[in-house]
């Protein structure tokens, strides 16, 4: 628990290793459900030639289906990479930075081999994968005909809809009003089966990163963040700022000076 439950702003995380869920609440409501983790290893259990589960099926399955839709000229803009790496390129960065590169994010040491990998691939591939705000990769939506735009929509939703279903369709609106015209698709490594994968989904206030290239690409990663209103930041930087500036200047006018130029 962050703050108190009944607070005008408090949250909430429930944190497993492959299942990290985030809520903020201010005025009773929930103004973020970000960022949002699910992942799977296996990825895919079988018994013999049979596929008997797949937990995050539908992530890679969405995906592969709008991949599998484009013409040559735009499957040639949405793949950015042959090679994928090895995990998110922002890793589990607290914030979303304006740019990084794969293996640039620090990491706990638990995750130090993953950022070796990273930091290993040639300054093409991590250049080729780089992740920019202003400057997202990928084919976006306005450059789409309508059914891939409507797979597009299709795959934002497996996210957006894992919410209950109140929320889940209070976020849609969001979605909705915002447009995904400016929402990119980008995908790297292989485009088969069963090979090493990631996936990027980019717009101004929905980013998603997904992998699967870990255990012989048996082991699935998904993240869905809001660049400006992960953790509720945005309402808790204004709470801050309301609520708590005046007493910390007069408590330490020195410590509010430097907490200024920090942020």
């Amino acid at each position: 628990m962050f703050g108190s439950p009944g607070d005008d702003r408090w949250g909430w995380r429930f944190e497993g290793h492959h299942v990290v869920l985030n809520f903020t609440l201010a005025g009773g409501e929930i103004v973020s459900p970000t960022p949002l983790f699910i992942g799977s290893q296996p990825a895919e259990v079988s018994h013999g030639p049979t596929t008997v589960l797949r937990p995050c099926g539908e992530e890679e399955d969405a995906a592969r289906e709008l991949l599998g839709s484009l013409d040559r000229d735009r499957r040639r803009q949405a793949i950015i990479s042959e090679v994928a790496p090895p995990d998110f390129v922002l890793m589990n960065s607290p914030v979303v930075p304006e740019a990084a590169l794969p293996g640039e994010i620090e990491a706990p040491p638990l995750l130090a081999n993953i950022v070796a990998e990273a930091k290993a691939m040639s300054s093409e591939q991590r250049e080729s994968l780089r992740f920019e705000r202003a400057r997202p990769k990928g084919l976006p939506a306005s450059a789409m005909e309508s059914r891939h735009r409507k797979l597009l929509s299709e795959l934002m939703g497996v996210y957006v809809d894992r919410l209950p279903e109140p929320l889940a369709r209070i976020e849609g609106d969001r979605i909705e009003r915002a447009g995904i015209d400016g929402v990119h698709f980008a995908w790297a490594g292989a485009t088969e089966r069963r090979g090493p994968h990631y996936y990027r989904l980019q717009g101004p206030s929905f980013l998603v990163e997904y992998d699967n290239t870990q255990n012989d690409a048996n082991h699935l990663h998904s993240v869905w963040r809001d660049p400006d209103r992960d953790f509720g930041s945005d309402v808790l930087r204004e709470h801050v700022r309301r609520d708590h500036w005046r007493h910390l200047c007069r408590r330490n006018p020195r410590e509010s000076i430097t907490l200024v130029r920090r942020r």
